[in-house]
């Protein structure tokens, strides 16, 4: 495997200084984000860093500098929906700011119009200190299109709030819900943002309190009339499982919740943990999977993961904890040394690239060849509707699919991802997988289909990675310069029928916000580990063994009775029919 390549896109200073976290990424593959300075009396802007046909457009393109009135200092990533409008935070800011920022803080849009973006953001909600203060984290979006997220300071104890702004048909109502206010025993001083599970329930970190002193996990319940006003606290740090966590968490299938700490731990310097979720709740002693040292720095941004449940994050130095085939994980590992320090979440392209931001530095970075795994559908490819096939990239949310464990299923979501395989220091990672016409059986696929290597097939009740059966006749990679990608959520996992043939829909449990519009803060991406499967997947995932070894064989023997412009290469059809002979 190529060694991984750290690549500087673009330089933000002088007009904008401190990116403080990650990046956003829509259909075209732009950047976007916000930094805590520069622009207007140094209260910071928002940027975007545009695709070019070669690569990036090094000099950033400023859409809105904040002016105090209207914001001061983003401290926090950005969400899009699904028209390309940005949402984000300030820390300042607003109709409330007072000198030095010891109030205010707002929620912003900015709108998305025909010739690119509005320049002067709008307004949805200032803060006044009784409903919070100080907004560090980025916002999560629930199905309504609700916005939540956390304050630092203000609420009635001064020790931080989450919230809620509700989205109404004209808009969105400027007064914040105040749903949770911190009182020290059970948290204090919030910085990451919130994710949820299945049921609606949120989860987070706060930075001090509890019972130590050192920092929490909370969750805070969904109920019938909106949610609970009391936190659950799961975890009070301790120092030796990790103190003051700065970042957000990450929940897989199994709601087993993964984050880090800036402190604690083995070296002082921060641990990766994950908590566990059991039959009664959740495990109130955390598994330590990583202790950070000086090499790598004390994280403040938090976890992203990839296709096989491996785990990504940034400090000083871009780190992998890999996943282990038995749900396990190994040693906290390098991918590449950073420049300078690194203060938010990574985003990851559908080739695997990896992007984010330095803090000291002020740029915007990429990591190519990081190693992190993908899964989707090429465009053009035809998925049965009720009312017949239907390309994959015409499909919206709501729209009803046909599965083969529930017959017909509406889609919850279409994440896409658009990328130029030219810059990818190992294309064979990222080249669609293409499956010739009539591969498996008669009709199955229909016609040439095409798929990226880790999407999982549908055979004799398993499910197997494309990747595993490429045999370089009927199923073989194909190069290609650029292609989009393209994967459909359901409410359930479950099989499609991909121009005839069965695969899989995608697993909602890892980072969706590695697509272009994933929605932000709520990060679900497919997970491929056997515990995390148990769990939520419709079916087993193979990628060795007898299974794998018969589909292979069914191949080829089937492969034995095409046409030859069907079947492929003549070395391919030799093969073949050696396996049939041996029968």
């Amino acid at each position: 495997m190529p060694t991984p390549k750290l690549i500087t896109l673009a330089n933000l200073g002088p007009e904008g200084t401190f990116p403080q976290d990650g990046l956003v990424e829509d259909a075209a593959g732009n950047l976007f984000g916000g930094t805590e300075g520069g622009g207007i009396g140094n209260h910071g802007m928002i940027f975007e860093v545009v695709r070019t046909a070669d690569g990036y457009d090094s000099t950033p393109n400023i859409l809105v500098n904040f002016n105090g009135a209207d914001g001061s200092a983003v401290m926090s990533g950005l969400i899009m929906d699904a028209a390309g409008n940005l949402f984000g935070t300030t820390y300042g800011g607003g109709a409330y700011y007072s000198f030095g920022g010891e109030f205010g803080g707002t929620v912003f849009e900015i709108p998305r119009t025909a010739d690119g973006y509005a320049s002067t953001p709008t307004t949805l909600a200032s803060f006044k200190g009784d409903d919070g203060r100080n907004l560090h984290g980025a916002l999560m979006t629930d199905a309504n299109g609700d916005l939540f997220s956390t304050t630092e300071y203000g609420g009635a104890n001064n020790l931080g709030t989450v919230f809620e702004i509700v989205k109404a048909a004209d808009g969105y109502d400027s007064t914040p819900k105040t749903l949770v206010t911190f009182n020290g025993t059970n948290g204090a001083n919030p910085q990451g943002y919130l994710v949820a599970d299945d049921a609606g329930n949120l989860f987070s970190t706060t930075r001090y309190g509890g019972a130590n002193g050192a920092g929490t996990v909370f969750e805070i319940m969904k109920t019938a009339d909106g949610y609970a006003s009391t936190p659950i606290t799961l975890l009070s740090f301790n120092g030796t499982d990790g103190a003051n966590p700065y970042a957000a968490l990450l929940i897989d299938a199994a709601g087993d919740l993964f984050g880090s700490t800036f402190l604690g731990g083995a070296n002082g310097l921060g641990t990766v943990f994950e908590i566990a979720k059991t039959d009664g709740g959740y495990d109130s002693t955390p598994a330590v999977l990583g202790d950070f040292d000086y090499n790598i720095g004390s994280p403040i941004g938090g976890l992203i993961a990839d296709a096989a449940g491996n785990l990504f994050g940034a400090s000083f130095a871009v780190y992998e904890i890999p996943r282990n085939a038995d749900g396990s994980f190994g040693a906290l590992t390098t991918v590449v040394n950073l420049d300078a320090w690194s203060f938010g979440d990574l985003t990851a392209d559908a080739a695997g690239n990896l992007f984010g931001t330095d803090h000291q530095a002020s740029t915007v970075f990429e990591v190519t060849n990081s190693g992190f795994q993908v899964s989707c559908f090429l465009n053009g490819t035809r998925i049965a509707t009720e009312f017949g096939e239907a390309r994959v990239e015409e499909l919206r949310a709501g729209d009803r699919v046909r599965c083969q464990m529930r017959g017909v299923a509406p889609i919850v979501w279409v994440g896409w991802r658009q990328l130029d395989v030219r810059r990818h220091a190992d294309p064979t990672r990222v080249w669609p997988v293409r499956v010739r016409n009539g591969a498996f059986a008669a009709g199955m696929p229909g016609r040439d289909l095409f798929l990226s290597p880790d999407h999982a097939v549908f055979l004799d009740g398993v499910l197997i990675p494309i990747r595993c059966l490429i045999n370089g006749g009927t199923i073989a990679q194909v190069p290609m310069d650029a292609v989009s990608y393209y994967h459909i959520e359901l409410a359930e996992h479950d099989v499609l029928s991909a121009d005839g043939l069965p695969v899989e829909s995608y697993l909602d449990t890892g980072d969706r916000a590695n697509f272009a519009n994933g929605g932000g803060a709520m990060t679900l991406h497919p997970d491929f580990t056997a515990r995390m499967w148990e769990a939520k997947a419709c079916a087993p995932l193979v990628v060795i063994g007898r299974e794998v070894a018969a589909a292979r064989l069914r191949l080829a023997e089937h492969a034995h009775g095409l046409p030859d412009d069907t079947r492929g290469p003549a070395a391919y059809d030799r093969f073949a029919r050696s396996l049939h002979k041996s029968r």
